[in-house]
């Protein structure tokens, strides 16, 4: 998901953790159409 530069935002401290955890459950699942979603 490219940001085009100079209008990227910043992004909140959870989302790199997000990601990571995203393709960690992908990795142990051995399935990567398998979702990871997230509730507030």
């Amino acid at each position: 998901m490219a940001v085009p530069a100079g209008t990227k935002k910043k992004e909140a401290p959870s989302e790199p953790f997000k990601r990571a955890l995203g393709l960690a459950v992908r990795a142990i699942a051995g399935d990567e159409q398998v979702q990871v979603n997230y509730a507030p």
